[in-house]
């Protein structure tokens, strides 16, 4: 066995946390925390494609593609983002004590 802590889901974690009479609680603020996020996001990517388009979808195929393309800067953006937060919120290996 190794003594390298194995890494977790971070929905794991959190309902793992909770104590034991609340984590179909937890589990369901996960998982509809995730649907929301899932569905805002592709409100606000459509937004983004149909603004860039500014057309009707049907229109014409390369409004249509510049309108896409725009939709996934910004999501390459957001994610870029997020892991530039994930990273600097993790805590540095100096103040991880040694078990």
């Amino acid at each position: 066995m190794s003594s390298t802590p194995r890494a977790r889901r971070p929905d794991r974690s959190a309902t793992e946390a909770a104590l034991p009479r609340a984590r179909r609680l937890a589990a369901g603020l996960v998982t509809g925390t995730r649907q929301l996020g899932a569905v805002l996001g592709v409100a606000v990517l459509g937004a983004v494609l149909v603004a860039v388009a500014d057309t009707s979808l049907t229109d014409d195929a390369d409004r249509f593609a510049r309108g896409f393309a725009a939709a996934m800067l910004v999501a390459a953006a957001v994610a870029a983002s997020a892991a530039l937060l994930a990273w600097r919120s993790m805590p540095s290996r100096a103040a991880t004590p040694r078990v």
